[in-house]
């Protein structure tokens, strides 16, 4: 089943009505430490704040750490010292090192800089709906995928359940081949998770993957991709610099006025408004074979004496639909949420993969929108590595007055194309250069080879006003501080096979924090097999009145829904929202897709969400969750 785990906090969220996750920051992948040190060690790992996500693993030395410090959208390289419960280290900003402390306090690090202090949990290795031992991904959704998930069978082994059609490692192995080694590391004592962890890595660099088949012990060399449905521009590539952080079509109103001032808010990032965008994104190798290091092999490097052998090394493309809602603007503040979905190639079918809140100002929402005032203060020319360009744009058929905002860096390049009317960023664009292969050289001897280039473009595709009965309203949401419990199942079905017994499924939200319209929450899930190793995981989450599928809607509206009633249908994805059911307890509302569909129970007397359910299918696979609010 072509099922990414990525996915699966969507899927919960937008079972229980909820926009998704802090926005992920990219993981660096764990060096290749022991597995011992990978489990046990209390530095190793990511661990994530509100603003600062910093991720660990285990340098040369004892006590030594090397990662990444991301704060901002921007990530920096940093080391540290481990003395007791202790870090102190320092990270490095334009070849500058700025120290740090760091104090861990159980599963957080209490992280001082400048004196500046930042807060930071832990996050668990892999998805809490799919790390536990059933079926995992080999992908990140922001670090580099391999195309491949893996089911844990009776006897422990990591079997492979699925292979992405023309995914990296499609022409590489098979379903059902079992996973012996990462990069030369035995996985006979690694669970799920650090199996997940351990194959994440920079798009465009190399994995080792040793498998056992019905023949022999083989080994694969596989070159990440970006991952299937995650937005094409990974976080190492350049950032916009004005954001201070990367089908059917509908016209996109042309005659919104310019406002005179930054804090007033153009009609275009106004509350309920959906903005589309089109991505593509592609991986473009720079050798058609690499060399592996095989006992086996027929080529020897006459240097070393090592044995190779050459792997295919084809690039990979995706395409994929984003779509960013706006469910808050007032105060001072933009909230809302960009669910990723992506593109069938055959079919054209789309698939939710994630959906990420994302919060701004009135100068800027992400690389999404740039004020127009902001805009008009940028003078056409080049600085430090970034050109400023203005001048028309034509695409699908209409004419821009734009500023397009260039970037280039050692490692890429990227370009945004801004309409100066509206701030919508219409067109982008960029490229990253991938990590070097090794193949043979004239001289006959092992070589560096040119690098992969991964390149994406996105352009915006519609823009509208999504109305619902309860837009506008005020949802009657718990205090701050209570917690609101779910319990149900978790299952996931294979055509052809015989069904697996569903998993106890747990979720909660605590409202912690309430303005007109907009909800800052916390989510929290759990799925326990049957055997005491329950794997919970804790996520941040942002809703508002001008959700299509909010957490509660008022008591006042849903009692003048009626069955049958036609909520939406968007014109883009083809998502269509009605209320499958009403009576005088309870009010059903229904998103559907050809692949997924999700229902949301209302109590008609407080509005909250009493039950939900989600089903999604990929492939031969279709994945369930349910459940009902606990009393």
């Amino acid at each position: 089943m072509n099922l990414h785990m990525s996915a699966l906090p969507s899927l919960l969220l937008l079972a229980l009505g909820c926009a998704a996750p802090t926005l992920a920051c990219a993981q660096n992948p764990l060096a290749r430490n022991g597995q011992d040190q990978v489990r046990q060690d209390p530095f190793v790992g990511t661990f994530r704040g509100a603003e600062l996500t910093l991720t660990l693993r285990a340098g040369d030395a004892k006590n030594e750490y090397r990662g990444d410090l991301v704060f901002g959208g921007k990530t920096y390289p940093c080391t540290a010292q481990a003395t007791g419960a202790a870090l102190r280290g320092k990270f490095t900003v334009d070849r500058e090192n700025f120290e740090f402390t760091a104090q861990r306090r159980e599963e957080a690090l209490q992280l001082t800089t400048d004196g500046t202090e930042y807060t930071l949990q832990r996050q668990e290795a892999g998805n809490p709906l799919g790390g536990a031992k059933r079926q995992v991904p080999a992908a990140n959704e922001n670090g580099g995928d391999v195309g491949i998930t893996f089911t844990e069978n009776e006897d422990g082994e990591f079997v492979i359940a699925t292979v992405l059609p023309g995914g990296p490692a499609s022409k590489s192995v098979q379903v059902g081949w079992t996973l012996e080694a990462i990069d030369d590391r035995e996985v006979d004592e690694m669970t799920l998770a650090q199996v997940q962890q351990a194959l994440r890595g920079k798009p465009g660099s190399l994995v080792k993957l040793t498998f056992d088949t019905p023949k022999e012990v083989i080994d694969a060399l596989v070159q990440r991709a970006a991952p299937v449905g995650a937005n094409a521009a990974p976080a190492q590539l350049p950032e916009n610099p004005l954001t201070q952080g990367p089908i059917t079509k509908e016209p996109i109103p042309q005659g919104t006025p310019a406002p005179q001032a930054a804090g007033e808010v153009p009609e275009a990032v106004r509350q309920g408004q959906r903005l589309s965008f089109l991505s593509a994104s592609a991986t473009i190798a720079g050798l058609d074979t690499v060399l592996v290091e095989d006992d086996k092999g027929n080529w020897v490097d006459p240097q070393s004496g090592r044995r190779y052998s050459t792997q295919n090394n084809t690039g990979q493309g995706a395409m994929s639909i984003e779509q960013l809602d706006l469910l808050h603007a007032d105060g001072g503040v933009l909230a809302g949420d960009v669910t990723t979905f992506l593109v069938d190639p055959l079919s054209g079918a789309l698939s939710t993969t994630t959906t990420q809140p994302i919060t701004g100002n009135f100068d800027a929402l992400g690389e999404y929108w740039v004020h127009p005032a902001k805009l008009a203060t940028l003078q056409a020319g080049e600085e430090q590595g970034t050109r400023i360009l203005r001048g028309p744009h034509e695409q699908d058929g209409q004419r821009y007055d734009t500023v397009t905002v260039r970037r280039t860096t050692t490692q890429g390049f990227s370009r945004y194309t801004y309409d100066t009317r509206t701030g919508l960023c219409v067109f982008s664009s960029g490229s990253v250069t991938g990590q070097p292969v090794q193949t043979v050289g004239s001289d006959g001897r092992t070589t560096t080879g040119s690098r992969g280039t991964l390149i994406y473009q996105r352009r915006i595709v519609g823009l509208r006003q999504v109305r619902t009965p309860w837009t506008g309203s005020q949802m009657p949401l718990p205090e701050a501080g209570r917690m609101l419990e779910y319990a149900g199942t978790y299952a996931m079905r294979i055509d052809g096979t015989p069904d697996l017994p569903a998993w106890a499924f747990r979720a909660s939200i605590r409202v912690e924090r309430e303005q007109a319209g907009f909800v800052s929450a916390h989510i929290r899930s759990a799925v326990d097999p049957g055997n005491g190793q329950a794997q919970p995981g804790e996520q941040r989450l942002v809703t508002g009145a001008a959700a299509l599928l909010p957490v509660a809607i008022a008591p006042s509206v849903l009692q003048q829904l009626r069955a049958g009633q036609e909520i939406d249908q968007d014109p883009v994805t083809k998502v269509r929202t009605w209320i499958e059911a009403a009576d005088a307890d309870t009010v059903c509302v229904s998103l559907q897709s050809p692949t997924e569909q999700s229902r949301t129970w209302f109590d008609t007397r407080t509005g909250m969400t009493v039950q939900f359910s989600r089903v999604q299918r990929q492939g031969t696979g279709t994945t369930t969750i349910q459940a009902r609010l606990q009393r």
